[in-house]
């Protein structure tokens, strides 16, 4: 793990909600930290407090705050850390040890509400097929063409995914799937967080005619790569504008294949009938015959994975939601249930330090894992719980829930100071990457916080994990929870070894973000922090142009965002 220099001042470079539990100042553990004497002291001052007097004037004393730094062993090495939990009022502060500054945050309870106008707006300069002006005009009115069968795909809409043109399926449907979700917590209430009344909505139903256009009617499944490339899948050749012209010749590729998992599908098609079933009943009814197609291709495919029952149980339980068919509901939690089964309820390979996570499949061996983050189940069987409150089974998905939380999630949360949860576990290092150093935890069982020899950053899976906690906080009645939650998001805001704010336009210190069509995207929340070989946090060069965006890092951040928010204002 490398910094910029040897010692820095870290908070996250937003803020905290006024009853947040976990305020923390992190100062790095070297010599410069500490005052002559040993010790380590931090102070806090209340800009506008402090401001109203000269620098001498004794009245200071009550806008400054000093205390000592406790020093602590993580598995991200040793830091000093400052408790701030007992700052409650509102205001803008500043963090200072020794003659070094951290950035300014405030402390207010709909701080939060400050980057959600950002996170709307990257969703916005995305969207393909209307204009925004400054940025580009409406574009790709001609995607798109299958050339292996001389058809042309009505796949006009949606959202470019990265910083280039691509419309990956299974990424950017979690753009819709977030506000929709959005949508059904904020829905009627959106003046309480500073936006347009229906704005989740209206932003959602960019992609509602592109995913229904891009789905094959004969199988129900959809197209994963549009304008992916013109010779190999993934080459940059249809990173381009077009004439608009349909069938003039210059229509972007779309490559054969399906995106998976289908039931990831059924889910966003299902989530689009309820939310438009009371305004639009003839659009909500061809969502909900286009979520029924894709059960029916979901059904084909024999897929009994963890990535794919989380899925196909959320699925189902919204298309219960949409018809009220006793059958839905009964298909819905057996799925939920087969998912549970997945959950590791024993300790294992030769350690008492975690359970409550899930294996990938039934082999004994495997470990969910996904770069993206592997916490959907936990949202899915809260979804459960209050859908289905007075169920024989409600107890024992409860418990699911709470075993994740106190057996897997607080037990690494505290084990480094920014509160990750690992990547993946692992019944052995991994052979692929022989050089990566796998952290034991028994004899027979190993993590990762972060991806062996993988660019692939935290952020997207930082911030699911914050969509867990908010549900375990919600189902568990344990506000507690919520703090952790929002530390999660605090990583992507500078509350992380660089000090650095991976959102772009949010906080002091910026990457340049690897976004070669467009340039650096407002609200856009790049991949973010990795690892490197022994496992600790690792980031290139500022400059290096090297950290990209992709859909579900700014669709998780914002669905995590709009959970914890529901919860407690």
């Amino acid at each position: 793990m490398t910094t910029n220099n040897s010692m820095k001042v870290i908070t996250n470079q937003l803020g905290f909600r006024n009853a947040h539990r976990l305020k923390h100042v992190l100062v790095s553990d070297v010599p410069e930290a500490r005052s002559i004497f040993g010790d380590a002291l931090f102070c806090v001052i209340e800009q506008n407090g402090f401001s109203k007097y000269v620098q001498n004037s004794p009245e200071q004393a009550q806008y400054t705050y000093r205390a000592s730094l406790k020093p602590v062993r993580t598995d991200f090495g040793n830091w000093l850390v400052g408790d701030l939990s007992h700052l409650t009022n509102d205001g803008i502060y500043q963090a200072m040890c020794g003659n070094i500054l951290g950035p300014s945050f405030a402390i207010r309870d709909n701080v939060w509400c400050r980057v959600l106008p950002n996170c709307l707006r990257y969703f916005q300069i995305q969207s393909c097929g209307r204009n925004v002006p400054g940025w580009h005009e409406a574009c790709h009115l001609d995607d798109a063409y299958l050339t292996e069968d001389d058809l042309y795909i009505d796949a006009l809409g949606g959202w470019h995914d990265g910083g280039d043109f691509r419309k990956w399926a299974t990424s950017t449907s979690l753009i819709a799937i977030s506000l929709l979700v959005a949508h059904r917590l904020w829905g009627g209430r959106e003046s309480q967080l500073g936006v347009e009344e229906g704005v989740f909505l209206t932003e959602a139903l960019q992609g509602v005619q592109y995913f229904l256009g891009i789905q094959d009617k004969q199988t129900g499944a959809l197209y994963q790569n549009i304008g992916g490339g013109d010779h190999v899948p993934h080459d940059n050749h249809a990173c381009r504008y077009t004439d608009n012209i349909r069938q003039s010749g210059d229509e972007r590729r779309v490559w054969p294949g399906w995106a998976q998992p289908a039931a990831k599908f059924t889910t966003l098609f299902a989530l689009y009938a309820n939310a438009l079933q009371k305004t639009d009943a003839e659009l909500a009814a061809r969502c909900y015959a286009a979520a029924r197609d894709s059960l029916r291709f979901d059904q084909t495919t024999n897929d009994h994975s963890a990535d794919h029952l989380q899925w196909r149980a959320w699925s189902l339980l919204e298309l219960w939601r949409y018809s009220g068919d006793e059958a839905d509901k009964e298909a819905a939690i057996a799925a939920l249930n087969e998912l549970l089964t997945l959950q590791v309820i024993d300790y294992l390979g030769g350690q008492r330090i975690t359970r409550g996570f899930f294996r990938a499949t039934g082999d004994q061996n495997v470990y969910h894992r996904k770069h993206i983050g592997a916490s959907y189940p936990i949202y899915v069987a809260a979804e459960f719980i209050e859908a289905f409150p007075d169920h024989a089974d409600t107890g024992h998905w409860r418990d699911a829930v709470a075993m994740w939380v106190d057996d897997y999630a607080l037990v690494f949360a505290q084990r480094n100071p920014f509160g990750l949860l690992p990547y993946g576990l692992y019944a052995q290092p991994s052979l692929d990457h022989p050089h990566c150093h796998y952290r034991p935890l028994g004899d027979e069982l190993f993590f990762r916080y972060f991806l062996a020899d993988n660019k692939f950053g935290s952020n997207a899976r930082c911030s699911l994990d914050a969509v867990a906690f908010a549900a375990a906080a919600r189902v568990l009645n344990r506000p507690e929870l919520l703090s952790h939650g929002y530390r999660l998001l605090e990583w992507t805001l500078g509350h992380n070894p660089f000090q650095l704010s991976t959102m772009t336009g949010v906080g002091v210190v910026q990457p340049c973000a690897l976004s070669f069509q467009m340039g650096n995207i407002p609200g856009g929340v790049t991949m973010g922090i990795s690892g490197d070989q022994e496992d600790q946090p690792w980031y290139p060069q500022t400059w290096a142009c090297k950290d990209e965006y992709y859909g579900y890092q700014t669709s998780h951040f914002l669905w995590g965002l709009l959970a914890l928010q529901a919860c407690d204002m």
